[in-house]
């Protein structure tokens, strides 16, 4: 084994910041998808409430339903992590690769809609979907 040698290699220097500053700006960005999960949640249950019943008598299925309200918030997220992540690598992590800031950005406002579709079916108004999820991630955090 003598006649094997080992090269060490160079590694980036890491620079340090305060934790506090990493909190808020990551939670910074996590209170970015708020405003749309808050009316995606007042709009499905005020319709889930009144028109589904309806609907489902006229021959609406349920992947219908949630296909409507899921596709056009997906955009929203897919274009609101595109700019975040932008903004994330030219600011905050600028050796990280955009693609993958930008596809947990989107995997996280994928989930937060799903979570809410999930919670949506505790409530039968938007003030008491609201309170649940407030609780549930209080209690997650």
């Amino acid at each position: 084994m003598k006649s094997i040698s080992g090269v060490r290699m160079r590694t980036p220097s890491v620079e340090s910041r305060d934790y506090v500053e990493n909190s808020a700006f990551l939670l910074s960005l996590s209170i970015c998808f708020s405003p749309f999960l808050y009316y995606l949640s007042q709009n499905v249950t005020r319709e889930k409430r009144k028109l589904k019943e309806v609907m489902k008598t006229m021959g609406l299925h349920d992947a219908a339903f949630w296909l409507s309200w899921g596709l056009p918030y997906a955009g929203i997220i897919l274009i609101m992590s595109f700019v975040m992540a932008f903004f994330l690598q030219a600011v905050y992590c600028s050796r990280s690769s955009f693609s993958v800031l930008f596809l947990l950005l989107f995997l996280y406002g994928i989930s937060s809609v799903s979570f809410l579709a999930f919670i949506s079916s505790f409530g039968s108004n938007s003030y008491s979907v609201e309170i649940v999820r407030v609780k549930i991630w209080r209690k997650l955090r």
